[in-house]
C-alpha cells in the first residue's frame, strides 16, 4: 500500500481500518490520531513502518554511533 491509503478489515468484532501515512515528522502523529479518539470515540494502535531507503538511511547512522 502506498502512503495515504486506507483499508476497511475485520478485525476483533470492531470496525478497523488500516492507514498508511508519511509524515516529515514524527511529531504530527498526535494531532492526526488525536482525531480518531476524540472525535470517534476510536482505540488507536501505532505501528512505525520505514521504507528500503530510510532503513538503509539508518545504516549509515548506526556506523556513526559505533566510532
Amino acid at each position: 500500500m502506498a502512503a495515504g491509503s486506507g483499508v476497511l478489515l475485520p478485525g476483533e468484532g470492531k470496525h478497523t481500518a488500516l492507514f498508511i501515512v508519511n509524515f516529515d515528522e514524527p511529531s504530527q502523529l498526535p494531532s492526526l490520531v488525536e482525531l480518531f479518539f476524540t472525535g470517534l470515540n476510536a482505540e488507536v494502535e501505532v505501528t512505525p513502518a520505514m521504507t528500503l531507503e530510510e532503513k538503509k538511511g539508518l545504516g549509515a547512522i548506526e556506523k556513526e554511533l559505533k566510532r
